[in-house]
């Protein structure tokens, strides 16, 4: 399914993240909060895909 697990500092998240061709996003779900977070962004660069991919990105939303 692609689905991959990732430890956050609010647990464990499910989902998947990528880009494509000046786009990029990340699709996660937290069971312990029973949450769906997903980040959507129509540009691309270094600097977005760090912060995608940066552990305290979901410290935002919590």
């Amino acid at each position: 399914m692609g689905l991959m697990k990732l430890d956050t500092n609010q647990g464990v998240a499910l989902g998947h993240d990528g880009h494509v061709f000046g786009f990029g996003g990340k699709s996660y779900y937290f069971p312990k909060q029973k949450v769906t977070v997903c980040i959507l962004l129509n540009t691309w660069s270094p600097k977005v895909v760090a912060l995608l991919n940066a552990k305290d990105t979901f410290n935002l939303f919590f």
